[in-house]
């Protein structure tokens, strides 16, 4: 069973705020080891590291995190995922929407030397055959219908309420499964935040880590740490980031995701993303003030449809994270949206 050390607010499995002080006092006090080659100095983890915009009622809307809760709650999320048996090397398959929560999984996924492969209802059976756990998102309609129909046998799994150890008979390489908010009905499955195991008081070794990762382990199926690391710093550059900035991300894709929060802890920027709900992107981006804007080719297109609103002179950059790939029509709108702004693709 997890030793899950309460301390963290929750709003539907989202943290929106860190742990109390007495709990962080004992925690790693930066990003170093986490991030491979980027470090928070103290003086900078009160920044913030994430922001969900306030303009919107969807799910962590209106979160702050600074990049000493980022960090916690990375750790607490290592410490869960250890604790349920996962270790360097492993395969985890991943069903998400895009939210703050997987970010978390990404610094975790580092930090252990995770393989996160992303899947969908339609893929999970020939995803789960090597996966040493899997993660999913239950607001995805159907998610809960396509893991049932994949592993019958975790409707009888009540191993949280016996005790027994967790075996689904489908996948016996399974080790764990984990469900993002709205928690699963199924037996054996632990939700979320019932993962975060953060370290305890200060003297207390337990949660407190000092790793050493491996820069070579994959992340993500084709791309190891020391790439997207690689990958980051270019990012950086193009974007001209600095200490000031404000990175509107606009991607369903968790791999361009953790790519921009390397990026913008690489400058201790913050990171900005849209709630889920939200209409119209640009409002946003004007509202939130975003000096720039990083995303992959279809979710730009998505916010360049959306009616100007608000003063867009702000933005400076705008970056197309699509492997050097972008169509010139997406280049050229942006230049026509965001005027103030020079347009680079990646």
């Amino acid at each position: 069973m997890l030793s899950r050390v309460a301390g963290t607010a929750l709003v539907r499995g989202v943290a929106v705020c860190g742990p109390p002080r007495h709990i962080l006092s004992g925690m790693t006090r930066n990003l170093s080891g986490i991030v491979p080659g980027v470090t928070v100095m103290p003086s900078h983890e009160y920044r913030d590291a994430l922001r969900v915009s306030g303009h919107g009622s969807g799910r962590g809307a209106g979160l702050r995190w600074t990049y000493k809760d980022l960090g916690s709650h990375g750790n607490a999320l290592a410490n869960g995922l250890t604790e349920l048996g996962l270790k360097s090397g492993d395969s985890v398959a991943i069903m998400y929407r895009t939210g703050p929560e997987w970010l978390v999984l990404s610094v975790a996924a580092m930090q252990l030397g995770l393989l996160l492969i992303p899947t969908d209802a339609a893929s999970l059976k020939s995803t789960m055959s090597n996966a040493a756990a899997l993660i999913y998102d239950g607001s995805i309609a159907g998610a809960h219908d396509a893991v049932l129909s994949t592993m019958p046998s975790l409707a009888s799994n009540s191993n949280l309420v016996t005790g027994r150890p967790f075996y689904c008979q489908e996948f016996p390489k399974l080790k764990t499964a984990i469900c993002v908010s709205p928690s699963s009905t199924l037996g054996g499955i632990h939700s979320f935040s019932d993962c975060l195991v953060y370290a305890r008081q200060t003297g207390d070794k337990a949660g407190h880590r000092s790793p050493s990762v491996s820069t070579d382990k994959a992340i993500f199926p084709g791309m190891t740490v020391s790439d997207a690391v690689k990958k980051a710093t270019g990012l950086r550059s193009a974007l001209g980031l600095d200490g000031d900035s404000l990175v509107f991300a606009a991607s369903e894709n968790l791999e361009s995701l953790t790519l921009a929060m390397v990026a913008a802890a690489s400058s201790t920027c913050t990171l900005v993303l849209p709630p889920r709900d939200v209409k119209n992107y640009l409002s946003v981006i004007s509202r939130e003030n975003c000096t720039a804007v990083i995303g992959d080719e279809t979710a730009l297109a998505t916010v360049l449809a959306c009616p100007k609103d608000g003063d867009l002179l702000r933005v400076q950059q705008v970056v197309v994270n699509s492997g050097g790939n972008a169509s010139s029509s997406i280049a050229k709108t942006a230049g026509s949206v965001f005027a103030s702004a020079k347009i680079a693709t990646l």
